[in-house]
């Protein structure tokens, strides 16, 4: 037992120095003495349209998420289950295909140019955050939803004793106890605003991504990484600014109630403007774009469809399968290290490999490749491993999602029946694997499906890693969008992509339809 703790202490944190290499590689090579190039940076057009575009992005999806989020919580409507789950739809179209997707619709010579006579120039910050907002706004309704369903009917109910109206309730109590969830979920989609690579590159708006792109080279690397450390430097920012504005407000009633009781009925119009506050986003960020991206798909798909094509959903799959054998493995030492030996500094290094989950793909990418080019001095073929490095980006983006989820399902399972197990004279590994890792398999099996969810979608990552004759969906997808005459063929793999993006939620369905 003595040799098997010395691997749970050493194993984690072997682990979590490689992960977080790459982010101590960027520290290391950013000249701090020339602070004016960080000033530079920020006072640029690209700071300036990233930040008009994520203020932009929040905005819109707080429209769409608020109201919707307040309505599930507090009224019950014709149809609030089946749209409680709607809601969650455009979570399956990344951002760079619904962007592309209704400037093919509304741009000149588009589907509505063809049918109406006119057509809407979409190309600028404005339509952009709102095509963006309509995908991303479910982080929003989702915390905010689940931080609604707390019993604050116990408050309402002792304002109205007091005699205030509901709705005055509303504003001055809950809406401002919601603030740590609006802000959480508000911070999540502009990660993934800073994250984003397709649709503001396909609509020719310089941001920090398009630029790091644009700029890195192997032979000088110097200003690609100046300008990945300043956008570390915004995501570092951006969570100092939650953590100081939720920090200490958490909330919370003791009474259980059962809400579903309490729930407002509504009948005729209201119940018909409760419907339809629901519909636009949903319409907005899933219906219309899937229908036209499907139209489109249906007319070209025999130009798409041959054993190159094929290629690509195999390399799509395989890169997947690497990323989500080494994402559990990393996962599952982090996990069971904690459940045997719960020491503060492993907690602490396990919850710090996880922080590539909140950093945009292009400033890992860099963290990678920057050393990879020193390193091919000396090793001049490396780069013809770039697939493997590019599944250990992989890990050190989506480290999370494995961790967070085998964590939480082992916090299920008592200690004691692995003790139980011991005391059958069974070996510590043996009792592992009749234990924990059996308990585990749905934690393993939903960890997988959203790890492979993510890597399928994942395009500013992947395109730093792309060599010669090895290309993904999403790669695919984005070259068809940017090559003249190709632009609607690209629909064929955005819908595969679509449709892989809806297999969590499917499950997600089925696993709480009867809840």
């Amino acid at each position: 037992m003595q040799m098997n703790k010395y691997l749970w202490l050493l194993i984690p944190l072997v682990l979590c120095l490689l992960i977080l290499s790459p982010i101590l590689f960027l520290i290391s090579e950013v000249k701090w003495t020339q602070s004016s190039l960080i000033g530079n940076v920020l006072g640029s057009e690209l700071s300036l349209n990233t930040f008009l575009l994520m203020g932009g992005t929040a905005l819109f999806a707080i429209l769409f998420a608020v109201p919707t989020a307040f309505i599930q919580a507090y009224y019950s409507f014709k149809g609030k289950q089946m749209f409680s789950w709607l809601m969650l739809l455009p979570l399956s179209i990344p951002a760079y295909i619904v962007a592309y997707t209704y400037k093919g619709m509304l741009g000149p010579f588009g589907t509505i140019h063809a049918m109406f006579g006119f057509y809407v120039e979409v190309e600028n910050i404005f339509f952009l955050s709102l095509f963006m907002a309509s995908v991303l706004y479910p982080y929003l309704f989702i915390m905010l939803r689940n931080s609604l369903r707390y019993n604050t009917f116990s408050l309402i109910e002792a304002a109205q004793s007091l005699g205030s109206s509901k709705v005055s309730a509303l504003k001055r109590i809950i809406l401002p106890l919601s603030i740590p969830a609006i802000i959480s979920g508000l911070v999540l989609i502009m990660m993934e605003v800073l994250n984003n690579f397709g649709a503001v590159s396909y609509f020719g708006i310089p941001t920090f991504t398009t630029e790091i792109i644009r700029l890195w080279s192997p032979m000088n690397s110097e200003s690609a990484i100046n300008i990945s450390m300043v956008l570390l430097l915004v995501v570092c920012t951006i969570y100092l600014i939650e953590y100081l504005l939720v920090k200490g407000k958490s909330y919370a009633t003791s009474q259980g109630v059962d809400t579903e009781k309490q729930l407002v009925p509504l009948t005729g119009w209201k119940n018909a403007f409760a419907v339809l506050v629901h519909v636009c986003p949903i319409l907005i960020g899933f219906i219309l774009p899937f229908v036209q991206l499907t139209s489109w798909a249906s007319h070209y798909y025999m130009d798409v469809f041959n054993p190159e094509f094929l290629q690509l959903i195999l390399n799509t799959f395989k890169l997947a399968l690497m990323a989500i054998v080494f994402c559990l493995f990393s996962g599952l030492v982090f996990s069971l290290s904690i459940r045997f030996f719960p020491k503060v500094w492993l907690k602490f290094i396990s919850k710090s490999a996880t922080i590539g989950y909140a950093l945009p793909g292009v400033v890992i990418a860099i963290g990678i490749l920057g050393p990879l080019s020193f390193v091919k001095t000396w090793v001049p073929d490396i780069f013809k491993y770039l697939i493997y490095f590019l599944a250990f980006a992989y890990v050190v983006r989506f480290q999370a999602v494995s961790f967070n989820a085998l964590r939480s399902s082992l916090q299920k399972i008592p200690l004691n029946l692995h003790e139980a197990s011991r005391s059958l004279a069974r070996p510590f590994w043996r009792s592992l694997w009749d234990i924990e890792l059996k308990l585990l398999k749905p934690a393993l099996l939903s960890a997988s499906l959203l790890i492979f969810v993510d890597v399928s979608k994942e395009l500013p990552l992947t395109m730093m890693f792309q060599s010669f004759n090895f290309e993904t969906l999403a790669i695919r997808s984005y070259m068809l969008m940017q090559t003249d005459g190709a632009v609607y063929q690209s629909a064929v793999p955005s819908v595969i992509i679509v449709l892989i993006g809806l297999l969590p939620l499917i499950l997600i369905h089925f696993l709480t339809k009867d809840k």
